[in-house]
């Protein structure tokens, strides 16, 4: 009797064997750099997740004449409002500041804010073109400073709501 319960014994623990291997092997090897470990960034902009005031997906978009529009959803996490009071912009790979246009922006508690409609921030003394980074501060009221490197991208129509002239003006 031993001897016809023994195929089956051996056939169940192989069985067992080979389901344990196959789940531990999808859990080997990733460690903390697992992809499901890994914010993912589908649009070109940069994001800043951290911090009272968050940017998401901060670029800068080439207006073709020395001009570029800073694009990006200003999201205020804290409980107090926050106003923009200025910006500045420096190129990445060097160079001197490039001058900046700004007009206010109030956002309350928990809202957001989509600076390319309205061109709250021109980048306007040139400088810059489609392919650079530049270093953006944005320095509002409550938050202090908030500072990314966004690129700066050609305008095509995917950019087409995003104004090329302060007020939001194509």
């Amino acid at each position: 009797m031993t001897s016809a319960r023994s195929p089956r014994l051996h056939r169940a623990a192989a069985t067992l064997i080979a389901a344990i291997a196959f789940a531990v092997a999808g859990c080997s090897g990733t460690g903390d750099n697992a992809q499901t470990n890994q914010q993912y960034q589908a649009g070109v902009g940069a994001n800043l997740r951290t911090g009272q005031v968050q940017l998401y997906n901060a670029l800068a978009v080439d207006n073709g004449d020395g001009t570029a529009t800073v694009s990006t959803v200003v999201v205020n996490t804290s409980d107090e409002t926050q106003k923009l009071d200025a910006a500045t912009a420096t190129p990445t790979s060097g160079g001197d500041p490039v001058e900046v246009q700004t007009a206010p922006a109030i956002i309350g508690p928990g809202d957001s804010f989509n600076t390319g409609p309205a061109a709250t921030v021109v980048l306007t003394g040139g400088g810059v073109k489609a392919g650079d980074y530049v270093t953006l501060t944005l320095t509002f009221d409550q938050a202090g400073d908030v500072t990314i490197e966004a690129p700066v991208v050609t305008r095509t129509d995917t950019y087409s709501d995003v104004a090329s002239k302060p007020g939001g003006t194509s």
